[in-house]
């Protein structure tokens, strides 16, 4: 007889310690149909108010940015991830600015300190 280990589990429905599991869901199927019911649901809204055709516009653009990172083949990441992927690029561009100004501390010299910078 086989020893009870708990309640099985779906890769997808773990989270892990790293990624959140609405991250480990994401890809290419559940981002088209998160395109499709986001276009139907601002046509719709649309053509009951007008004023709604600028959310249309950022519907078009949301889309145009995933299509173009589903058909890249330079980054996996922002294949498998459309979307969603940017969001680490963006973030590792403006990490050094983040660290700058909000980890460092006024006394660290890398190459100058803040005080010094200051002065200068």
């Amino acid at each position: 007889m086989p020893a009870a280990s708990g309640p099985k589990v779906k890769r997808w429905e773990r989270t892990g310690d790293r990624v959140p599991a609405f991250v480990e869901r994401w890809g290419p199927t559940p981002f088209y149909m998160t395109l499709g019911l986001m276009t139907a649901g601002v046509v719709g809204l649309s053509l009951a108010w007008l004023p709604l055709s600028g959310l249309a516009v950022f519907v078009a653009l949301f889309g145009y940015m995933g299509v173009s990172d589903l058909r890249q083949t330079r980054h996996a990441i922002m294949r498998n991830f459309p979307v969603l992927g940017r969001l680490r690029y963006f973030f590792e561009s403006v990490r050094p600015e983040l660290r700058q100004y909000f980890v460092e501390s006024d006394q660290e010299e890398n190459p100058y300190s803040r005080m010094k910078r200051s002065i200068i």
